[in-house]
This record gives C-alpha cells, structure tokens and sequence, in this order.
C-alpha cells in the first residue's frame, strides 16, 4: 500500500512539472510574440510584406527563375553518360551441325553456341562547344530572372501601399472617435444645464427634447465609427497575418509626416515599376522569338566514346 501511494505521487509530481514546464514554454513565446503591442506605420509594413501571401508567391516564383537559369546554364557543362550490361544464359542457344564436320557422318549434333556470362561497359561525354539556342535560352532565364525581381517588389510595394492606406484611415476613424465623444461629453453638460432651467421654467420642455434627440443621435453615431473602427483594425490584422483576438495599438498620428524633404515632380516615368514590368515582358517575348528561330543555326558539339 504505501508503496502504491508513493508511485501516484511520483506520477503527479512528474505531471505538474512537466504542467509548469509547458507553461513556462508557453508565457515565453506569448511574451516574445505579444510583447509590443504597440505598431507604427513602418512596422506594420514590415509585418505585412514578411507575412503577405503575395508576397511570398512573387518570392518563389523568382527563386524559381534563378535555379531555371542555374539549370539552363548546367547545359553548358560536359554530359557524361556510364552505361553497363551485365547478362547471365542460363540456356544457350544451341545450333544442329552436320555429324559430318565431327566424325559422325550421317547424324546432326546440336551444339551450344555462345557463353554463359556476357558483360560490356561504355562511357560517353559530350562537350557544347556552340549552341545558339542555348545561348539565346540563358538570355531569355535571366530576363525572366529580374522579371521575377520585379515582381517581388511590386508585390512589397502593393502590399505597403494597402498597409499605409488602412493605417492611416484607421486613425483617422479614431480621431473622428474622439471628435464625437467630445461631442457627447458637452451635449450631456448642456443637457443638463437645460433641464435645470426648464425645470426652474426659463427654458422651455420642447428646447430640452430636442437636445436629449441630438444626443442620442450623437451615441447612435459614435456607436457606428466604433464598429467601423473595429472592422478597419480587423482588416488590418488580417493583412498583417496577425490572431483577430490581438491586442495591438497603432501609435502614428494621422496627420504625421511622411517625407522630411518633399523632391521636385518627376514627369519621367521611365524607372516606374510598372513601366519596368512592361519593358521587361516585352524583352522576354523577343528573347522567345529569338529563341525559336535560333533553332534553324547549326550547333557544334565534342563528342567521344569509350567501351568493352
């Protein structure tokens, strides 16, 4: 008996450290993730591009054009080929020959031709010495390499943009939160100063109905911006890939200033990310062509063999 109640408290002491280790594990990474709740602009932004699906895809879809590259180019490198051939007869072939040619005229001997093992072994390599369609294959992988930049940083910058505009709508939705209740807090003061006098008869019953209606027009209209306001900070923790449950606080005013030194107006659009998008589309659909008509020149190639 008494050891059978030292084992259950083995066993439930073993339970709660392994409880108290658990949690431990747990309030350390809820403390490192949660710890900062309050989120500027930039670090919203940088959240939302480590996070964002689109992101992500434009990411792979450029790590994708440089290893095609890397494979076109291996074109280039010596191709070696080993090949062997190991072969076992376990009943060879056999031939009828004229008792003639062996001292025995007038019977047909069958005869096994052949061996029982065969082996052979062969290597080959071959070496493009000069390959136009090759060479107008790597032109066309590494256009689509930088492409697929490109598109990584449209993406980022689409993602910061969306990011800048509901950060910024958010807080304006805030101060209109504040303005309101302002409102809100000076009605119900004049309120009360009116039914003071309508009660000593200096103001009239009709005069405080209608400040008690705009009132409660005033919550009425407060309740609606809160709710838009938690709709818009949803949106946001959505983008930015965070829980709907978190606790964050956006601590960059709405009228805040973006760029120390506003730069002089540039007409040339020429280094735009969407124009560049287009240039470089339009190069890989000539690098196409070119590719396909490559096909027509003759190419020169080292070829040699060796086997037994």
């Amino acid at each position: 008996m008494r050891m059978q109640m030292k084992f259950t408290f083995k066993i439930f002491s073993m339970n709660l450290k392994i409880w108290c280790a658990t949690t431990l594990v747990l309030f350390s990474i809820t403390s490192h993730v949660w710890g900062q709740e309050k989120l500027t602009l930039h670090e919203c932004v940088q959240i939302a591009i480590e996070n964002n699906v689109n992101v992500q895809h434009a990411g792979l879809e450029s790590k994708k054009g440089v290893h095609k590259t890397a494979e076109i180019r291996s074109n280039y490198l010596p191709q070696v080929e080993i090949g062997g051939v190991f072969q076992d007869n376990f009943a060879l072939a056999k031939t009828m020959l004229p008792g003639d040619l062996l001292g025995k005229p007038g019977e047909y001997i069958a005869l096994a031709m052949g061996t029982q093992y065969v082996t052979s072994a062969n290597i080959s390599v071959t070496q493009v010495i000069y390959n136009q369609t090759l060479i107008s294959s790597i032109k066309l992988s590494k256009k689509a390499e930088y492409a697929g930049e490109l598109g990584v940083q449209k993406a980022k910058e689409e993602i910061a943009k969306e990011v800048a505009k509901l950060y910024f709508l958010i807080q304006t939705t805030a101060e209109q939160v504040g303005i309101i209740n302002s409102n809100i807090t000076r009605t119900e003061q004049l309120t009360s100063i009116v039914k003071m006098q309508a009660d000593n008869g200096v103001a009239r019953n009709v005069d405080y109905d209608r400040i008690k209606v705009n009132l409660q027009n005033l919550k009425t209209q407060s309740n609606n911006i809160e709710s838009i306001y938690e709709q818009q900070l949803g949106m946001l923790k959505y983008m930015l890939a965070l829980p709907l449950d978190a606790d964050i606080e956006l601590i960059d005013i709405a009228d805040m200033q973006l760029f120390e030194n506003l730069a002089i107006v540039n007409l040339d659009f020429s280094n735009h990310i969407d124009i560049r998008l287009l240039d470089a589309r339009k190069d890989i659909a000539g690098l196409n062509k070119k590719t396909i008509n490559s096909g027509y020149i003759p190419s020169l190639a080292l070829f040699g063999q060796h086997g037994y």
